[in-house]
């Protein structure tokens, strides 16, 4: 009897959770990078070096013009620092929302709240790292050697990235992230102060070594900031580039400048919004109070 309800527990707890939610939660064993981040575990290993230049052959090297050397050195950073956003997405995504989902039971409203259109950005994200990891495994096999090859294109990726459909995308998305950060942070600030169990989850996972003590605010401020990356690399890849690629990656730094000016305009309309909804309720309060 005893072994059929507990059998029937860990079922219940199985249908109720992810396993690596599980084994956070309840056997004590971490998540691990490879399942955080899945299908990118391998291409990920290549990329944990500081630079393009300390990956390659060193003969292969010095064949090299300097300002080649530096225009992959860009594109490796690219690649880092995409890698870096997907993962911060995925530990929002599947360690944040949905350990908060599982195991203190907070209804999606309040989730989405604290991690607004979370869901897409993770696609858009993941779609976009998986088209540059494929043009540098296209490139890797072109060299026929792991240490002597060159990404030589990445200006199409980009482009087709921040323009069209993909860009307005972006815009609609990054436009209601952004606008509500405030707003998420004074949610998640708000649920610190008096939620106990809430406290509880926060100080597990800042204890678990797959957050590297990222907390939600922290999470929320880099997925907030990373558009306004973009043009910083993208404009000192274009000043390296010389050759047919100049023209795409030319395109896709105005376009990218073009999105962050919508989303901006954005927050800006939403402030603007919500200061009239404060002010047309401290005068109704006001109104209350002189009636009164």
């Amino acid at each position: 009897m005893k072994r059929a309800k507990l059998t029937g527990f860990v079922s219940w707890i199985l249908n109720q959770t992810s396993w690596c939610v599980f084994l956070i939660f309840c056997v004590g064993t971490e998540m691990t990078d490879s399942q955080l981040m899945g299908e990118f575990e391998c291409d990920i290993k290549d990329l944990e070096a500081d630079s393009w230049s300390g990956t390659v052959d060193k003969k292969f090297l010095k064949a090299l013009k300097k300002d080649e050397i530096k225009r992959q050195d860009i594109i490796y950073e690219l690649y880092q620092t995409e890698v870096h956003h997907v993962r911060t997405l995925k530990i929002m995504s599947e360690v944040y929302f949905k350990g908060l989902q599982k195991e203190l039971q907070l209804d999606i409203q309040t989730l989405d709240k604290i991690f607004p259109v979370l869901d897409e950005l993770v696609e858009i994200h993941t779609h976009f790292l998986t088209l540059l990891l494929e043009r540098k495994r296209a490139s890797s096999a072109e060299a026929q050697n792991g240490n002597r090859f060159l990404i030589n294109d990445v200006g199409d990726i980009l482009l087709n990235q921040f323009s069209g459909c993909k860009s307005d995308r972006m815009k609609k998305v990054y436009g209601k992230f952004c606008s509500r950060h405030n707003e998420a942070v004074n949610l998640y600030k708000d649920l610190l102060a008096k939620d106990k169990r809430f406290q509880a989850f926060i100080k597990r996972i800042m204890s678990s070594s797959i957050v590297r003590r990222l907390s939600i605010p922290e999470c929320i401020l880099l997925v907030t900031q990373r558009i306004t990356k973009y043009p910083v690399l993208i404009q000192r890849i274009l000043q390296h580039t010389k050759d047919e690629d100049h023209s795409c990656v030319s395109e896709a730094l105005r376009c990218i400048k073009e999105l962050i000016m919508t989303v901006d305009n954005k927050v800006n309309e939403h402030e603007k919004k919500r200061r009239l909804k404060e002010v047309y309720r401290y005068s109704i309060l006001t109104t209350c109070h002189m009636v009164l």
